[in-house]
């Protein structure tokens, strides 16, 4: 391949670039947020690749490293675990407010 002028390290590099950019972004909206799990309305490119490292981990296909760093972060491998608690905790506040004794 290198003599058809495929420059791997070139590709590998790009691979590389682009996950740190989208893991930068993933920072950004942790710090400004305070979750990992962007709206999928909201940034539609980052919520993909958040799904797309759920996928390669469930697969056993993204390395230890990119683990430890979305760990750091507190990344939701399970978002349906996630949304269940939410929505689970809004239903006690609900009932906690508006439940008549007896």
């Amino acid at each position: 391949m290198e003599a058809a002028g495929v420059d791997w390290h070139h590709k590998k590099n790009k691979s590389e670039n682009s996950w740190n950019d989208k893991y930068e972004q993933l920072i950004d909206l942790k710090n400004n947020t305070g979750t990992t799990t962007p709206p999928r309305e909201g940034n539609k490119a980052l919520s993909a690749w958040c799904a797309g490292q759920r996928i390669y981990y469930q697969k056993g296909n993204l390395s230890a490293e990119r683990i430890e760093k979305l760990n750091v972060l507190d990344f939701k491998w399970e978002v349906q675990e996630e949304l269940w608690e939410e929505k689970f905790a809004l239903l006690t506040e609900y009932y906690k407010k508006y439940s008549t004794p007896g």
